[in-house]
This record gives structure tokens, C-alpha cells and sequence, in this order.
């Protein structure tokens, strides 16, 4: 979904200072940190599933770094570190520090 949401951000940011605070889902630390198990073919699931959170990470990360080659400042944290320097972030957006 990051070419629908990433043209109308980069539009905003021309004309005002934007800041896209993306959430990171712990669900992909708990996933790859998960053991390894084997199906009855011997199959190691735990490889596919880490491959596949890479995969989505670097999709994430190419989208926020695309975002903020074109003006869009961004946070990208955990939801439970995401108040603080979402605050600092806009008083020094709103203040000019």
C-alpha cells in the first residue's frame, strides 16, 4: 500500500512540514524471533518466515527512506516508545528548534 498513501504525503510536505509516524507491529520481532520447526518433509519453516519479514522490513524501510528523500519527516517506532519523540518531533516542527 505504500505508493497509494506516499504521493499524497509528498503533495502535503511541498506545501507543509509533514511527519508520518508509522508504527512498527512488534508481531514481526515475536515472529522471527520464534524456534525453528520442521514440517513432517523436513521443511524449516522458520527460514521462510524470517525470509518473508525481511522482505516486508525492507519494503517498510525503502518507503519510509523514499518518504523522507521527498520532504516527509518520519518516526518509525515501536508503539510503546512512540509518545515521546513524537512530541519532541512537533515542538521542534511548531517551535522551529
Amino acid at each position: 500500500d505504500a505508493p497509494r498513501f506516499q504521493a499524497p504525503l509528498v503533495a502535503l510536505a511541498r506545501r507543509h512540514r509533514a511527519l508520518l509516524v508509522a508504527l512498527r507491529d512488534p508481531i514481526y520481532a515475536e515472529l522471527d524471533a520464534a524456534p525453528a520447526e520442521r514440517d513432517e518433509r523436513g521443511t524449516d519453516h522458520a527460514m521462510h518466515r524470517r525470509i518473508a519479514i525481511d522482505d516486508l522490513l525492507r519494503d517498510r524501510e525503502t518507503a519510509l527512506a523514499r518518504l523522507r528523500h521527498q520532504g516527509v519527516q518520519t518516526i518509525d517506532l515501536p508503539p510503546e516508545q512512540v509518545v515521546a519523540p513524537v512530541l519532541n518531533r512537533y515542538l521542534a516542527l511548531r517551535f522551529g528548534s
